[in-house]
This record gives structure tokens, sequence and C-alpha cells, in this order.
């Protein structure tokens, strides 16, 4: 991550650790996020419980270049939940970080169920950094507000000049 970032994931973390929370992450891909969010808590004495919401299956533009960020294996299948574990087991993150293998679209308003009905308390920060379609974007932004705790932190990835339909959404 960039220093810009880290401060960022500082900020989040803190913010966080700060109030007995939890944090989604939607988008969770190798664990490079996730992992700096964890290691921010650690560095402020807290083991702050991630929840990683991924398919980890890669996105459109992915399978239409096929590139090595798939890691696809000789039967076609994406390596992508083997390579977000092992780099979760790596970097000894096992405790504190947890994956969810739901498309946000199911994953997002299962948590919001759990919430409701009081199982878990809300997260009190939301990262987004998913497929940056618009559409996509939109839909996670609007469903992630209802369940993020009150007065918490909705943050995401790639609002940059990469990235259009993201900045479209957000801006919307």
């Amino acid at each position: 991550m960039r220093g810009w970032q880290l401060d960022l994931v500082a900020k989040v973390a803190e913010n966080v650790v700060g109030r007995d929370g939890w944090l989604l992450e939607v988008g969770s891909f190798y664990g490079n996020s996730a992992s700096a969010f964890a290691r921010a808590a650690r560095q402020q004495g807290s083991r702050m419980p991630i929840v990683g919401l991924d398919t980890w299956l890669g996105e459109r533009k992915m399978w239409a270049k096929k590139g090595p960020w798939l890691q696809l294996d000789k039967h076609g299948t994406p390596r992508l939940w083997e390579q977000f574990m092992t780099n979760i087991i790596h970097w000894q993150l096992t405790d504190q970080i947890i994956p969810f293998r739901l498309t946000s679209g199911e994953g997002v308003p299962f948590l919001l169920s759990l919430v409701r009905t009081g199982v878990i308390p809300p997260p009190a920060a939301i990262y987004l950094d998913t497929a940056h379609t618009y559409h996509e974007t939109l839909l996670e932004l609007e469903s992630a507000w209802p369940l993020l705790a009150s007065g918490g932190i909705l943050v995401g990835d790639d609002f940059d000049l990469w990235w259009p339909p993201v900045q479209q959404s957000v801006l919307e």
C-alpha cells in the first residue's frame, strides 16, 4: 500500500478500535487491505475483527483478459481463494481476519439481517473494494449504509482517474 493509503487505514482502524467494533471489507481479493487494517489495529493493541466478504472468483475484466491475477488452475478455476488464505496464514492473521464467501449482493443483506435481529453489532467501518463498475458500486454503497453503525466510517478504494464508474456512483 502507498503512504496515503496507510494513513487512511490507520485512521479507520483507530476509529473502529476505539469503539470496540469490527470492520467489514467488501472485496478482499488477496487480503492485502485486510492485513493492513489488522496490522494497524495490532499497533494500537487491538485484535479488531475484520470480515472479508468476497467470492474470490475475480471480476469480469479479469475474466475477459484471463490474466495472471486469476491464477487459473488446470481446470480453469481461479485460485484467488487459495492465495488469500495462504497470505492470511503467512501473515499470522487467522485469529483476526474472517473470510465470508458470498457475493456482496447476498452477504451484505445477510449481515444486515444479523444486525437487525441483534445477533451481531453493526460494523464500525466498511471498506468497499470490489468490481469497480458503476452499478455494482452504487448497489454496494446503497446496501452498506443501513448496515453501518451510527457514526461509523464508510470508505472505499479506487476513487481515481483509472475508475470513472466508481467516481460516478459515489458522486451521485
